[in-house]
């Protein structure tokens, strides 16, 4: 299971300016969207303040805050910026990624992995129709928190259907849980199988 813990934030300062970064699902697409997560840790790792920018752009939450950070290091040398804040945002970029559960660390299945773009596809989907969360509250958590509450949701309908295991569910419980996750327009084999691609998937990466 993964660890519970707030979404990873940080402080990015420069002058008497602040602005604070979240490890959001909504940084986390954006990113990967634009860069690749690969490419995004090399050019942190070379002081490529593009990358820097686009980070900045995405994770802050406050844009006004962000953007006024960003029009005072117009008017300065970049190399002090770059330099101390190099080692925050790979911090920051690395805690985008969830990270695998505790004693889940073996080499996934053939075939288990899924790219990141669609795995945050899958959080996204799974935050909005199988938590009912609004998209605002899926695209504001992080990567993690939403795994660790569909765990937590999953753990629910197995107590409510009587504590019923994995291994021990009836025809016709599968049938109840496929239809359920049909109306919910999810994977309507999700419950079995669909958490398992997820851990595997963190399981692989390699960060």
């Amino acid at each position: 299971m993964l660890p519970v813990q707030p979404a990873y934030e940080c402080t990015i300062r420069h002058g008497d300016l602040a602005v604070t970064l979240r490890a959001s699902l909504r940084a986390a697409i954006t990113l990967e969207q634009a860069f690749g997560f690969a490419p995004l840790f090399r050019r942190i790792h070379d002081q490529n303040f593009t990358a820097y920018r686009a980070v900045i752009e995405a994770a802050a939450t406050d844009r006004r805050e962000a953007d006024a950070l960003l029009r005072s290091l117009s008017r300065v040398p970049l190399r002090g910026f770059v330099e101390g804040e190099q080692a925050r945002l790979m911090g920051f970029c690395a805690a985008l990624l969830p990270q695998a559960p505790e004693g889940e660390r073996q080499e996934p299945e053939s075939g288990a992995s899924k790219p990141w773009a669609e795995l945050f596809q899958d959080l996204y989907r799974l935050g909005t129709g199988w938590l009912e969360w609004t998209p605002s509250e899926t695209w504001n958590a992080s990567p993690s928190e939403i795994i660790a509450a569909v765990e937590a949701h999953s753990e629910k309908l197995v107590a409510l259907a009587g504590g019923a295991r994995e291994e021990t569910r009836t025809t016709e419980d599968n049938k109840r849980q496929r239809e359920a996750n049909i109306a919910a327009n999810l994977d309507p084999e999700f419950d079995r199988e669909g958490l398992n691609r997820l851990k595997a998937k963190l399981r692989s990466e390699k960060r």
